[in-house]
């Protein structure tokens, strides 16, 4: 599974699937911030509360923000620019659809 050679458990991955990954104590507030901006950053309309974005950069370094917003920014312009066009999905889910082993 490419998730455990990444260094994730099959309850990571699960818990990231269904937006419960603060259920999981494996996940360090480092990582919390960092998704709770990602959601918040591909929402429409982008919603990036001044509180999470001052947590954000706490836990992040000045050239790790920038590195993390040039990417959200990227994926989403792609995606907006291939639905713009017509271009349809190639049967991406809008949520994950990551199905846990019986031992997750």
């Amino acid at each position: 599974q490419a998730h455990e050679t990444n260094g994730i458990t099959a309850a990571e991955v699960w818990a990231l699937a269904r937006n419960e990954e603060a259920t999981l104590p494996s996940f360090r507030d480092r990582e919390r911030a960092t998704l709770a901006w990602v959601e918040a950053m591909t929402a429409t309309p982008v919603d990036v509360p001044a509180a999470l974005s001052e947590e954000l950069r706490a836990q992040l370094r000045p050239d790790e923000l920038v590195r993390l917003a040039a990417l959200i920014a990227k994926v989403n312009f792609f995606a907006r620019f291939m639905h713009g066009l017509g271009v349809p999905a190639e049967g991406f889910q809008t949520r994950c659809a990551f199905i846990p082993p019986s031992s997750a």
